[in-house]
């Protein structure tokens, strides 16, 4: 990440005549923090069904300013606010869902046009059980080393969320007509199989997995 704000910062030629050059990369490494930790916080809000938090997120993204970087980079980051203004707007959480992938698909373009290395946090997969607690932890695992598949673009971390969620058992009752959900379930796993196809576009596929996921919750949520 570093490497990709000092190439988008300033050309070679002018890192003598920046005295504050250190500062400048450091402020903008924050608000690229920043501008993660609030489409991640976005991207969960999705997943629970809670629009007001979605679009609060989102017009954050859209007010992110980085007036220190080479014009030539300024388009990648007006091309992620572009996307992140509908995602404000969106009218419920399936929309959203399909919004925010297009955002992170924006943000990948950034980072694969700027060879940038996105520090990804290794965290370990919650153990199986049969308690429907536990397997929605082992969801929302998978479900978000895939959403980093996108964002840096890793066809590591991607692959590993999609095999996960392909073969992740849900409970007898979620499984059953019960509560009305078994479309949703169906649909999960057919979309996470698809994912592994290296031919798949990820942030359409993952669009659709988040409207999956919203409207599931929000039935279970409902019941």
């Amino acid at each position: 990440m570093r490497v990709a704000l000092l190439l988008a910062l300033a050309a070679c030629s002018d890192l003598d005549a920046q005295p504050n050059y250190g500062d400048a990369v450091a402020a903008a490494q924050q608000r690229m923090h920043e501008r993660f930790k609030a489409l991640d916080r976005a991207e969960q809000a999705i997943v629970m069904s809670d629009l007001a938090r979605v679009q609060q997120e989102a017009q954050l993204l859209t007010l992110f300013e980085e007036p220190d970087v080479l014009a030539k980079w300024q388009p990648f980051f007006e091309s992620v606010k572009d996307a992140a203004r509908p995602l404000a707007h969106a009218k419920d959480p399936a929309a959203a869902g399909k919004l925010i992938a297009e955002v992170g698909r924006r943000c990948a373009n950034c980072h694969e046009a700027t060879k940038a290395k996105i520090p990804l946090e290794q965290l370990a997969q919650p153990k199986p059980d049969q308690h429907l607690a536990t397997q929605m932890l082992r969801h929302q695992w998978a479900a978000q080393r895939m959403w980093e598949g996108v964002i840096a673009p890793s066809t590591e971390r991607w692959n590993e969320g999609a095999q996960m969620l392909a073969e992740a058992p849900l409970t007898i009752t979620a499984e059953s007509s019960a509560l009305g959900i078994e479309d949703d379930v169906a649909k999960v796993r057919l979309l996470a199989r698809r994912g592994l196809d290296p031919k798949t576009d990820r942030p359409q596929l993952y669009g659709e997995l988040l409207a999956t996921c919203a409207h599931c919750h929000h039935v279970i949520r409902d019941r």
